[in-house]
């Protein structure tokens, strides 16, 4: 019975550190990320420039995205993604305090969900899984 009481506290501490890391800001709402994003495009600096070695893309790149109201989005990066294309499309929404998409090409075309955390002077962006998709800085937002 000890050993499940620590077991079940120490989950809960876990899941606490996951719900919220005031370390990388403050997590946006559903709300807020589609009024954020709605066409409008979006630099990505690479995670390797940010000692983030938790990314989910390797190497040097900058990544740009523009998120249309339609729902459809248009990437272009400064090199090959994952699916061997510089450049790709896919769709976006929201879903609760996510925002998902699925790209044609990039991400071995999986559906993939995201949460945006306001920086002073950037964006974090990260998979649900985790890892890093990349940081915005908020004057590279057009």
């Amino acid at each position: 019975m000890k050993k499940f009481i620590i077991l079940w506290l120490s989950l809960c501490f876990t899941l606490a550190a996951f719900a919220d890391n005031p370390n990388e800001g403050t997590q946006l709402t559903g709300a807020q990320i589609k009024t954020l994003i709605s066409n409008k495009m979006f630099a990505f600096t690479d995670a390797a420039n940010h000692n983030d070695v938790s990314s989910t893309f390797s190497g040097s790149y900058t990544l740009y995205l523009v998120f249309f109201n339609d729902g459809k989005l248009s990437g272009m990066s400064t090199s090959d993604m994952r699916g061997g294309r510089s450049g790709d499309t896919g769709r976006w929404w929201i879903k609760g305090d996510l925002q998902c998409g699925q790209y044609d090409h990039w991400l071995d075309q999986k559906e993939f969900c995201v949460t945006w955390r306001e920086m002073p002077t950037n964006y974090i962006v990260r998979f649900t899984t985790g890892k890093l998709s990349g940081i915005i800085p908020k004057d590279r937002i057009q």
